[in-house]
């Protein structure tokens, strides 16, 4: 393999490292194994979800900081799945006759697709997500009753409903493989419950029952580019990765719980080995 540096500085790279397309490929004349390192493909990375800002109707609820908590899980640690998340530029072209049956085509606009963020979860025991979702959207989006957001009946509820009582903001990144450097960012602002989930009910005596997916999409309006990439970047840089290793975290428990260790003396592995050790001959 090449020893020579296949990694691009500067031009049109980003922040993320990334081959340098004029290192060589392998589909030229024939296959090169000298520039086998530059045909390495680019893998996709899961996305990372940051909440940034919080909407403002939380301040006005009972333990305001409980409910942050929970959105900051629900954001960052719950999403089984995040999909919609869109960069990609669309060109449209227009074309006029030049003879001889071709044509020359003129661009006319360019458009970055619309962002429209999915979140698939597992919803827990209780079902909390789905209940915190209809608090958001009663209390601070509009009551199904009464056609008015439920927080007008609070004591001291706000006089103006802009979108920051009700929206939420929240960064979404692409690291590299490493972790290290933010190859994609958005950031989605107006972020709204456009439902609380599939709150439905039914009855099949002849078959399992079942453990729903809860998918929920958000309003956005998206901002797409370098001014995410730079900022998701600096919140990576602040993270502490040193030691960060799961497989040296505790077990989770300590021992056996008091009612098992009651008996251990009685019956099991302790007790086969010291049993066969008191009973040498």
């Amino acid at each position: 393999m090449s020893t020579k540096d296949i990694m691009l500085h500067g031009g049109y790279a980003g922040m993320a490292p990334m081959i340098d397309l004029s290192a060589g490929g392998q589909f030229s004349y024939s296959t090169n194994f000298k520039e086998i390192d530059s045909s390495q493909a680019y893998v996709r990375q899961n996305i990372t979800a940051i909440l940034l800002e919080a909407p403002l109707f939380i301040r006005y609820m009972p333990n305001p900081q409980e409910w942050i908590r929970t959105l900051k899980a629900l954001v960052e640690e719950r999403p089984l799945r995040i999909e919609g998340l869109n960069g990609t530029l669309e060109t449209e072209w227009g074309e006029h006759a030049i003879g001889g049956g071709e044509v020359i085509e003129e661009n006319l606009r360019v458009t970055r697709q619309r962002s429209t963020p999915t979140y698939v979860y597992q919803d827990p025991y209780g079902a909390p997500i789905e209940q915190f979702l209809e608090a958001w959207q009663t209390i601070a989006i509009r009551s199904p009753d009464t056609g008015a957001p439920l927080i007008n009946t609070f004591p001291n509820a706000p006089t103006e409903l802009l979108h920051r009582l009700n929206s939420m903001t929240v960064l979404h990144f692409e690291a590299d493989p490493a972790g290290k450097k933010v190859r994609r960012a958005w950031v989605n602002y107006l972020m709204k419950p456009k439902s609380n989930g599939n709150v439905i009910g039914g009855k099949d005596q002849n078959a399992a029952l079942t453990m729903d997916e809860t998918s929920v999409e958000w309003t956005s309006t998206a901002k797409y580019g370098n001014g995410p990439v730079q900022l998701a970047q600096n919140i990576l840089n602040s993270i502490n990765f040193l030691n960060a290793n799961p497989s040296n975290i505790p077990a989770g428990i300590s021992g056996m719980s008091p009612d098992v260790l009651s008996v251990d003396q009685d019956v099991g592995y302790r007790s086969s080995v010291e049993d066969i050790a008191r009973t040498q001959i």
